[in-house]
C-alpha cells in the first residue's frame, strides 16, 4: 500500500461504496471546518459499492470522532460473522483509508471507527483505531 500514490488512494475512498444517510455533529474538539467539509463532501458521492456485497455507505462526525459506515449482504446479526470474516472486513476497511488518507491535517486527535451494518441495520462489527496506531 505504501507505494500508491496518494490520488490513487483518494479514488479508491472516493470509488467505496454505501447506502446509509449520515450525520454531521461537530464536537467541540473536532469542529474544524475542513473535517466537517471533508465528511459532507464525502456523503455527497456515497453510497459507493465496495464489491458485490459491500457498500460504504455515509460518514458521521460525532463526539467520539469520525465513523464510517458500511453495510454488507449475506449476514444478519453479528453471529452470523466468523473471526476469519471479521478480520477480513477490518482489513478490507483499512486498506481502503489508510492512516496516510485519514489522518491529514484537519484529522489530527480524531479516532476514527468502521461500522458494519446488516441490510436490515443490525451492527455486525465495530472496530476503531485511535490516533496512536498511525504514529
Amino acid at each position: 500500500m505504501n507505494n500508491l500514490s496518494p490520488l490513487f488512494i483518494v479514488f479508491l475512498l472516493i470509488t467505496a461504496c454505501s447506502e446509509k444517510e449520515a450525520e454531521v455533529q461537530p464536537a467541540s474538539h473536532l469542529s474544524d471546518q475542513a473535517l466537517t467539509e471533508f465528511v459532507e463532501g464525502m456523503n455527497a458521492v456515497l453510497p459507493q459499492r465496495v464489491d458485490n456485497d459491500t457498500y460504504f455507505d455515509s460518514l458521521s462526525l460525532r463526539q467520539e470522532g469520525l465513523f464510517y459506515y458500511y453495510s454488507i449482504r449475506g449476514f444478519e446479526t453479528a453471529e452470523d460473522l466468523n473471526q476469519e470474516q471479521s478480520d477480513s472486513l477490518m482489513a478490507m476497511a483499512e486498506s481502503r483509508i489508510p492512516c496516510t488518507l485519514w489522518r491529514p491535517h484537519f484529522m489530527q486527535g480524531v479516532d476514527v471507527s468502521f461500522v458494519y451494518l446488516s441490510p436490515q441495520e443490525n451492527e455486525l462489527i465495530r472496530f476503531k483505531r485511535e490516533q496512536q496506531a498511525c504514529q
